[in-house]
């Protein structure tokens, strides 16, 4: 299983991995298997939040889920936290969130495989 199914299929059941689904949740997962990927010698999600903040409008100093939240409902970029407000913004930012990672996986086997 490459790793874009992988997360795939941790989206699919997000709830089945971390409790309540939330985007907090998603990003405790995520920070978790970087870790453990990193600490057994594979490059993890190194360099995802540079990739994720060339996507934007502006600098941001937001996490993961906190540039998730700004592309996903627009929100500006307050440099608080990354709390979505509404369960419909949360979802949006799951989504956006997954949908992110699989992009930047997608662009980073294209160039392994160049």
């Amino acid at each position: 299983m490459s790793e874009r199914e992988y997360f795939r299929s941790i989206r699919k059941r997000l709830g089945m991995y971390v409790g309540v689904p939330t985007l907090g949740g998603a990003e405790a997962f995520l920070v978790g298997y970087d870790q453990a990927a990193r600490r057994g010698g594979s490059p993890g999600l190194e360099g995802w939040r540079e990739w994720m903040l060339a996507r934007m409008d502006g600098p941001c100093c937001h996490v993961w889920s906190g540039i998730a939240v700004h592309l996903a409902t627009g929100a500006p970029c307050r440099c608080t936290n990354g709390s979505p407000g509404s369960a419909a913004d949360e979802d949006a930012a799951i989504d956006m969130l997954f949908r992110l990672l699989d992009e930047y996986l997608a662009e980073r086997e294209a160039t392994v495989a160049e």
